[in-house]
């Protein structure tokens, strides 16, 4: 029985360094991006490999990797698209170890189901912060 509990904290101070826990920010946990998302294949030989889906963020607002769990990204592709979800930062795959912002989309709203005048861009932030 020690020699069980000896190797499972052995084997849990190996793979805790390849964990990344997403940090809660604000005070509802959820973080909000405006911007046009990219889709970026993934190379043959990787050096380091964030995601395929990169939202680059409008003047304000963050730019992150998007990982969307079962939502399909591919029709917002070129599109301005607010996103909510969970951001946090974590180590890209492949040879080198260098950080990338991640979001873990949860929402996703087209820039087609909103009215893009300048005086209504405070209410969106509002709504989704």
């Amino acid at each position: 029985m020690m020699k069980r509990a000896v190797l499972a904290i052995c084997i849990s101070l190996v793979l805790l360094p390849c964990l990344t826990v997403p940090d809660v920010v604000g005070s509802s946990g959820a973080d909000v991006s405006l911007g046009t998302l990219e889709y970026i294949p993934p190379p043959d030989v990787t050096i380091c490999f964030c995601s395929s889906y990169h939202l680059v963020g409008e003047e304000g607002f963050e730019s992150y990797y998007l990982l969307p769990g079962t939502l399909d990204l591919t029709p917002y592709i070129g599109q301005k698209i607010l996103v909510r979800g969970r951001a946090f930062t974590g180590i890209c795959q492949g040879t080198l170890a260098l950080p990338c912002d991640y979001l873990v989309v949860e929402k996703i709203t087209a820039q087609s189901r909103w009215e893009t005048t300048e005086s209504n861009w405070g209410g969106i932030k509002k709504i989704y912060r």
